[in-house]
């Protein structure tokens, strides 16, 4: 894959709740202030990013522990990055 042309670093590092990891989403990509903290809104958040096509991108996902609410979360990120490869946006997900 090509070098991103924008990173993100989002560290759940100490985060279980999915509330406490849905606000540091919101906080470290920006989220507009009616973010209403839900998956159904992460989506719509995740697909409102300002990413153009042909860019590459990334959203590295550290410290992500197993668990339902972060798999929920992680595949809701998937569920993104499939919506920009059909946009021609390349969004590279990674959970460390």
């Amino acid at each position: 894959m090509p070098t991103a042309t924008r990173e993100w670093h989002i560290d759940f590092d100490k985060l279980r709740s999915k509330d406490s990891m849905l606000r540091k989403i919101a906080v470290v990509l920006e989220f507009p202030a009616h973010f209403g903290r839900n998956l159904d809104a992460l989506y719509d958040c995740l697909t409102d990013l300002p990413l153009h096509k042909g860019g590459h991108y990334a959203i590295h996902l550290d410290n992500l522990e197993r668990s339902p609410a972060a798999d929920a979360l992680h595949a809701v990120f998937a569920d993104a990055r499939e919506h920009w490869a059909e946009a021609g946006v390349t969004l590279a997900i990674t959970r460390e």
